[in-house]
């Protein structure tokens, strides 16, 4: 997947997408999607050529639990799922900011 493609997946359900750090005007606006590069890989290409691909964490932050059949992270999950893509995606409670953290991990081609 190029990073292109990332980005349109992630900006299709029309929420405040911010790539790295979270844009200060949508730190308190739920729900939120970030995402930003968290590992480095080296893949064997054909012949004795590497590509890299960059590891993304996508973390979605909503004031509601996740729920396999509505709001942003099962819409996020039906997209990638047309896509052939079916990442694990991990959720915990913040206590502390009563949120809802949903997390999952995409590889992207670093040469693109």
């Amino acid at each position: 997947m190029k990073k292109t493609e990332l980005s349109e997946i992630l900006h299709k359900p029309g929420k405040p997408v911010n790539e790295g750090v979270t844009d200060t005007k949508n730190e308190k606006t739920y729900p939120r999607i970030d995402y930003f590069p968290i590992a480095w890989s080296n893949n064997m290409a054909s012949g004795e050529d590497y590509s890299g691909v960059d590891m993304y964490q996508i973390s979605i932050y909503s004031k509601t639990a996740p729920n396999r059949k509505t709001g942003i992270v099962s819409d996020i999950k039906r997209i990638l799922n047309e896509r052939r893509i079916y990442p694990e995606i991990y959720h915990e409670f913040n206590l502390e900011d009563r949120l809802w953290h949903s997390y999952f991990e995409i590889g992207v081609n670093a040469d693109d």
